[in-house]
């Protein structure tokens, strides 16, 4: 569900907007129960599959998504975009891919067609078991960037990739 605050003549005052966002939340933390065995691991960018990747780090709004939904990030780290290697993120087996959309265009692994493409016909990583079973999920970039505003926009919204 999708939630915009449009300008106009009469907006929700502050505290119709936090209680919104409280009632949210509380409803997500109701329909996701905490998992130990679920983890997530955001993939934003990287200049080539060959560099190490962009990844939104546990302890900024990556993290906060991932408890949200019941989980953990699976980069442990208290570096809010941490850079890791394949090496590293085969290495944190996650059970989730986010692959976020981002709107730049700044490299070809900006888009999310493209890490998804990269994900499921590397030799190596598409061995994993997330890829394999297709637990990959399409977020946009700058939707992670609302959610460390709690969600307060409420445009939120994943689709499942692949």
């Amino acid at each position: 569900r999708s939630r915009t605050w449009r300008a106009s003549s009469t907006w929700p005052s502050a505290a119709a907007v936090i209680a919104d966002f409280k009632a949210r939340e509380a409803a997500l933390r109701a329909e996701f129960a905490p998992r130990e065995d679920l983890t997530f691991l955001f993939w934003f960018s990287s200049p080539s599959p060959a560099d190490d990747a962009y990844l939104g780090g546990g302890h900024g709004p990556s993290g906060y998504i991932a408890d949200l939904l019941g989980g953990s990030n699976a980069v442990k780290t208290e570096a809010e975009w941490p850079t890791l290697g394949w090496e590293g993120i085969m290495a944190a087996a996650p059970t989730v891919f986010v692959a976020a959309q981002v709107d730049r265009n700044r490299w070809d692994l900006d888009r999310a067609d493209t890490k998804i493409a990269y994900l499921t016909s590397d030799p190596a990583v598409s061995q994993m078991e997330a890829v394999k079973a297709g637990r990959i999920a399409v977020m946009s970039g700058a939707e992670t960037r609302l959610a460390s505003d709690g969600f307060a926009s409420g445009s939120v919204s994943c689709r499942r990739g692949g």
